[in-house]
């Protein structure tokens, strides 16, 4: 049984990663405004990645120390594998983040140009725009533990069959 919702948990995964990427492709086709608010936007842009790419690199020291330490910690009793696990989900989120931002920013100009026409026309736009980064979490997230169980449910078997040998 165990088997089978982890297989569930995949699909949904992938469904949710699926509903993101249709999304951000949704977003892309709406208008971008005129030509000074996409000067704007990609400004926005690339200040937001510039960003995020300085985070990621503050965060990645902290991550891979803690990530050792948790894997050393836990030598003792015979999960080692926390730290990968903590560093699974550290990539995981950290990707989602990307996502995130990458279409959020593209999302900004165009809700901008929709709320010319109307309130609920902008509200569309900034709502699908955000249920990208939502979605990818998700997405994210369960692919990332259905994988790490599929890792422990592995070690385990082994650990198991080196006792029996």
């Amino acid at each position: 049984m165990r088997g089978e919702l982890v297989w569930l948990g995949v699909v949904t995964g992938i469904l949710a990663l699926a509903y993101a990427f249709l999304k951000s492709l949704w977003i892309n086709k709406q208008n971008p405004g005129n030509e000074k608010m996409q000067e704007i936007g990609r400004a926005v842009r690339e200040g937001a990645m510039a960003f995020l790419a300085r985070e990621y690199k503050v965060l990645a020291v902290f991550v891979v120390a803690t990530a050792a330490l948790l894997a050393w910690g836990n030598v003792s009793q015979g999960t080692s594998l926390v730290g990968l696990s903590f560093l699974v989900g550290a990539l995981c989120s950290g990707l989602a983040g990307f996502f995130g931002m990458y279409v959020a920013t593209a999302a900004n100009t165009r809700t901008t140009e929709a709320a010319r026409k109307s309130l609920n026309a902008a509200l569309i736009v900034a709502f699908n725009g955000g249920s990208v980064m939502g979605m990818s979490v998700v997405g994210l997230g369960i692919l990332g533990i259905c994988r790490r169980w599929n890792l422990h449910q592995s070690s385990r078997y082994r650990s198991r069959s080196r006792w029996k040998s």
